[in-house]
C-alpha cells in the first residue's frame, strides 16, 4: 500500500506546485490529438507511437493544453533497463579431462546472476557447454545443457551463456572436447540479473530485399521513429546457420550522409550432438531509432542467402505524467520544428514515476490543428547559396524535378565515370547560384554486367584470361563476381588493368587478388574479388592460375559499385543543372549540414538526370582518348627527330674515294 500514500503525496504536490500556463500559441503547432480523461488527479499514460514519430527525438515540441489553450505541465517517464552489474569472476580453475574441459569459478557476487561471458584467444571452434551452479561448492544444480559457444572464421561468434536467475557462489562449466581440441579460457565475466522492463510489439515493413556480394540487404520502414527497441528478431526455417548482422540507419556527419550502425550481433541456430537445437534470433537490444528508415544487413559470406520469412521487433513504451484538477478533454500538440523543449518544475518527482500505475486514457489519432498557419516546409534549408563561376567545369546535366520538397538524386555510372572519386567537383546550379546539397554515401550496391571475352595468352598456357569491358571508364567498382560451374577447385586469381602512359607505354596494374576455393558438397555460389584501388580505364583482365588443372568454367560476370545520392531542396519551376568535371576545385561548404537530420528523415521525391552536355575540352577522366592521342603524337615526334638526326649524321660523315 506504500505506493498509494506516495500517489496521494505526489498528487498534492502537483496540484499545489504546477498550474496551467496561459502563454501557449496554438497557431505554431501543426498537429493535435484529443485526450479523454475519465478522472482528475495525478495520471500516467503511454504516448501513442504516432505522437512519438511526429515529435522530435527529445520531444521538444510536445505540449499538453486544455480547452482554453492553457499549457498543462507534464513530465516524460521512459521505460528503461537498469544498468546491470558486470564483474569478473573472483577466480577460476581449469581442469583437462579425457574428452572435456572443466572450469570451476567463484562468482564473488551475492545478488542474483543470470548470464556470463567467456573470453578466449581461439579463433575457430564450436563447443557444447554444460553449466552447473552451487551455493556451497558441494551440491550442484544443472542450469543449462548443450549450450553452444563458438567463433567462426567469418567473424560470427557467441561466447555468452544465459541461465535462470539465482544467487550462486560457484559455477561449473564443462566444455565438450570430443570433436575438437580444448580451447584456453582467459577470463570469465558474470552479469547480475536485472529487472524485466515492459515492452510492446513494434511494426516493421519490408521495403526491399537485395542479395549482392555475399550479403543480404533488407530495407525496412519502421512504424515510427524516436523509440527505443527492446529487440529486433527474425524468423527463418533454416535448421543450422550462423550469420553476422548489423542494423543501419542514415546519419549526417562531416558534410555527408552515411549509413551508420545502430547495433551488431550474431544470429544462429545450432544443434550439438545429443542435444536439442539452440538458437539466438534477436539482437539490437536497447537501440534507439532516430529515423523510420532502417537497413538490416546479413553477412552470408560464402553461404547461401539466409531465408528470412519474417522480421519482428518490440519497443519500450514512453509514458507521460501530468496532473489535472478536473476530468475533461485535453490536447496533445506536436509539429513545431522551432519549439524548444519545455522546462517544468516536475523533474524532482521523476524518481517516483515508476511507482505510479498506468491510467486508462483514450487518445484520438493525429489530426490537423485548424488554427495552424502553414509555413514553408523545412524553411531552415536555403534554396540557393553563393554565386558560382561555371567556366571551369567540363560537363553538366539538367535535373528533372517532379514536385516541391526534398529531392533524392542517385548518381548514375556515366556521371560516376566523369566526376572525381571524392565528389568534390559536384555542384548543383540554378540561376547562376549554387544550390546546397547533402552527399549521401549508402551501403547499397548496384550491379553492372560487363562484356566478357576470352583473352588467353598462348605464351602462358596455364593461365586462363578473360577481358571484361565496362560501360564507362574510371567507374568506382568495388567488387567483381562471377559464377563457376566446376565442383572442386582451388585457384589463385587476380584482376589486372592495363594502363597506357603519356609516352604510349603499356603498364600492368593489379587492382584485386583472391583465392577461390570450392570443396566437395559446398554450394555453388558466386565467387568474388574485392578491388583494392580505383580504375582508370574501361577494361579489366581476370587471370586465373590453373596450374596443372583444367580451366574453370566462368559465366555471369557482374561488377558492383556503391550507390551515392545527393539530397537537396527544389521545386519543379526552377531550372537546375548538375555540374561536374573540375579537377582543381575543393569540396563545397554549406550550412545545410546544420539541418541534415531533418533532410534525412523528410519525405523525399526522386529527381532524375537528363542527357549530358559537354562544356569544354575532355577531362582527365577521359584518359583513354587523351593518353592514346598523346602516345601516338609521342611516337610521331620521336620518328621525325630520329630521322632528322640520321640526315645530319650522314652529312657529317667523310666521303668515300669514289664519291670524290
Amino acid at each position: 500500500m506504500k505506493w498509494m500514500f506516495l500517489l496521494a503525496a505526489l498528487t498534492v504536490l502537483f496540484l499545489t506546485n504546477t498550474g496551467a500556463r496561459a502563454d501557449f500559441n496554438p497557431v505554431e503547432w501543426k498537429n493535435q490529438q484529443e485526450i479523454r480523461l475519465d478522472k482528475a488527479g495525478l495520471l500516467k499514460f503511454p504516448l501513442p507511437l504516432e505522437t512519438l514519430d511526429a515529435a522530435p527525438e527529445n520531444l521538444a515540441d510536445l505540449r499538453v493544453v486544455d480547452g482554453k489553450n492553457n499549457e498543462i505541465p507534464y513530465s516524460v517517464d521512459r521505460t528503461t533497463v537498469e544498468p546491470l552489474l558486470i564483474s569478473q569472476a573472483v577466480k577460476f580453475e581449469t581442469t583437462l579431462r579425457d574428452q572435456s574441459t572443466v572450469i570451476t569459478c567463484v562468482t564473488g557476487i551475492e545478488q542474483p546472476i543470470d548470464s556470463l561471458w567467456l573470453e578466449t584467444p581461439s579463433h575457430d571452434f564450436i563447443k557444447a557447454v554444460r553449466l552447473e551452479a552451487s551455493k556451497d561448492g558441494k551440491t550442484w544444480k544443472s542450469l543449462a545443457e548443450g549450450q553452444p559457444i563458438f567463433r567462426q572464421p567469418n567473424g560470427a561468434a557467441n561466447l555468452h551463456l544465459s541461465f535462470p536467475a539465482g544467487v550462486w557462489g560457484r559455477l561449473r562449466l564443462t566444455l565438450d572436447d570430443r570433436r575438437a581440441p580444448p580451447i584456453p579460457i582467459s577470463n570469465i565475466q558474470i552479469q547480475s540479473a536485472g529487472k524485466t522492463a515492459s515492452s510492446e510489439p513494434f511494426e516493421l515493413t519490408e521495403v526491399s530485399r537485395t542479395e549482392s556480394a555475399g550479403q543480404t540487404r533488407i530495407v525496412l520502414r519502421a512504424a515510427g521513429a524516436h523509440i527505443t527497441l527492446a529487440e529486433l528478431s527474425i524468423e527463418t526455417p533454416e535448421p543450422i546457420f550462423t550469420r553476422q548482422v548489423v542494423l543501419l540507419t542514415p546519419q549526417f556527419s562531416e558534410n555527408e550522409a552515411h549509413e551508420v550502425a545502430l547495433a551488431r550481433g550474431t544470429l544462429f541456430r545450432i544443434q550439438m550432438e545429443g542435444s536439442p537445437s539452440v538458437s539466438n534470433l534477436g539482437f539490437a537490444k536497447e537501440a534507439t531509432l532516430s529515423s523510420r528508415d532502417l537497413i538490416l544487413m546479413i553477412q552470408n559470406q560464402d553461404s547461401h542467402p539466409l531465408q528470412v520469412s519474417k522480421i519482428k521487433a518490440t519497443r519500450r513504451p514512453v509514458n507521460i505524467v501530468l496532473s489535472t484538477s478536473e476530468a475533461g478533454p485535453l490536447r496533445l500538440m506536436t509539429g513545431n520544428a522551432r519549439a524548444n523543449a519545455p522546462r517544468y518544475d516536475l523533474a524532482s518527482f521523476s524518481k517516483n514515476f515508476s511507482k505510479i500505475p498506468i491510467a486508462r486514457v483514450s487518445i484520438a489519432p493525429i489530426q490537423a490543428n485548424p488554427m495552424w498557419h502553414p509555413v514553408e516546409p523545412l524553411p531552415e534549408i536555403p534554396l540557393t547559396g553563393s554565386v558560382i563561376d561555371i567556366r571551369k567545369w567540363k560537363f553538366r546535366r539538367p535535373l528533372k524535378i517532379k514536385s516541391t520538397g526534398i529531392q533524392e538524386l542517385e548518381l548514375d555510372p556515366e556521371l560516376l565515370s566523369r566526376t572525381r572519386s571524392s565528389f568534390e567537383d559536384l555542384r548543383i546550379v540554378t540561376d547562376g547560384k549554387q544550390a546546397p546539397y547533402v552527399l549521401e554515401r549508402t551501403s547499397l550496391l548496384r550491379s553492372l554486367n560487363p562484356v566478357m571475352e576470352a583473352a588467353d595468352d598462348p605464351k602462358q598456357p596455364k593461365i586462363s584470361r578473360w577481358l571484361l569491358k565496362l560501360s564507362h571508364p574510371s567507374l568506382p567498382i568495388s567488387q567483381l563476381r562471377c559464377t563457376v560451374s566446376n565442383s572442386i577447385f582451388k585457384r589463385d586469381v587476380q584482376l589486372v588493368e592495363e594502363i597506357t602512359d603519356e609516352r604510349g607505354i603499356l603498364h600492368r596494374q593489379e587492382v584485386g587478388r583472391a583465392t577461390w576455393v570450392r570443396t566437395a558438397g559446398q554450394n555453388k555460389m558466386q565467387l568474388m574479388i574485392v578491388l583494392n584501388r580505383l580504375l582508370l580505364t574501361d577494361r579489366l583482365f581476370l587471370e586465373v592460375n590453373n596450374g596443372d588443372n583444367p580451366p574453370l568454367q566462368l559465366s555471369d560476370f557482374e561488377v558492383w559499385y556503391t550507390a551515392t545520392r545527393l539530397l537537396f531542396k527544389a521545386s519543379p519551376g526552377s531550372e537546375m543543372h548538375l555540374y561536374y568535371g573540375n579537377p582543381n576545385i575543393q569540396s563545397p561548404q554549406y550550412d545545410i549540414g546544420l539541418v541534415a537530420g531533418q533532410i534525412l528523415s523528410a519525405e523525399k521525391t526522386t529527381a532524375s538526370l537528363e542527357k549530358e552536355e559537354r562544356l569544354g575540352k575532355p577531362t582527365l577522366g577521359e584518359n583513354s582518348i587523351v593518353k592514346s592521342t598523346a602516345g601516338a603524337l609521342f611516337w610521331i615526334v620521336l620518328v621525325v627527330v630520329v630521322g632528322a638526326l640520321l640526315v645530319v649524321m650522314a652529312r657529317l660523315l667523310p666521303k668515300s674515294a669514289s664519291e670524290k
